[in-house]
């Protein structure tokens, strides 16, 4: 009685150190990367922090006329990112690189200039040409 306990023992334990080889250990499952977010949506956000910088910004005449065109093309671009699923991106483009060129000179709050910076970033690269528009640096 005792020899066959042993022999169901050994024979458990020898079986199961078999199985054990002959399963392959899972490798982790890779986690997704995080969806960037749309273009519907980086519109959106790029509109609105335009607007709350503009209301802060120290803007002459014909820099108002151009943070006000370029909020008008941000609402089209919305519009028919929503009803055709594309944009005019050399008009987005343009908008941004005015945008670019007033951050460079200075008529944004700093906080403003980060969020706008960011979001031209994002967009830029949803749009698919990173296209900034950089001014000479002084001597």
């Amino acid at each position: 009685m005792i020899i066959a306990w042993l022999w169901a023992c050994l024979t458990l334990a020898f079986s199961q150190q078999v199985f054990a080889q002959d399963t392959p250990a899972q490798p982790p499952k890779p986690t997704k990367a995080p969806k960037p977010k749309s273009r519907l949506k980086l519109l959106r956000q790029m509109q609105m922090d335009l607007d709350m910088a503009s209301s802060r910004a120290k803007v002459d005449d014909k820099d108002r006329k151009k943070l006000d065109k370029c909020h008008e093309i941000l609402i089209d671009a919305v519009a028919q990112q929503q009803r055709y699923k594309t944009i005019n991106g050399p008009k987005v483009n343009g908008c941004l690189n005015d945008v670019d060129k007033l951050i460079e000179a200075g008529v944004f709050a700093e906080v403003d200039r980060d969020k706008l910076r960011q979001d031209r970033e994002k967009l830029g690269e949803s749009l698919g040409k990173v296209r900034r528009f950089h001014l000479p640096s002084p001597l």
